[in-house]
């Protein structure tokens, strides 16, 4: 199955007058080239910069960090994973787990 079959989690739903876009929830794991506190500063500066990043936690083990990120597509989630987190200068690896259900 390729990834961009997978449908979208939620069926547009009513809220008032708006009609919210379906989402897409992945997980995003990020390896840090280095951990020093400087560069865990900056770089969790730099995720409160993101619409997309609804949260992030440190983690212990073969990752840094872990992201819980949102968007309407698989194709923004890759986007969003391609242009602003695996440029980083500071990110050596990431690993996507996108969410099913």
């Amino acid at each position: 199955m390729e990834i961009s079959s997978i449908p979208s989690q939620k069926k547009p739903r009513r809220r008032g007058k708006q009609v919210e876009e379906p989402t897409v929830r992945a997980f995003i794991m990020i390896g840090l080239k280095h951990q020093d506190d400087a560069t865990l500063q900056e770089f969790e500066k730099y995720l409160h910069t993101s619409a997309e990043v609804v949260t992030f936690t440190m983690v212990s083990g073969q990752y840094d960090y872990m992201l819980d990120v949102r968007s309407t597509s698989l194709e923004k989630i890759h986007t969003f994973r391609e242009a602003c987190i695996s440029n980083y200068p500071a990110v050596q690896t990431t690993c996507t787990l996108i969410a099913l259900g």
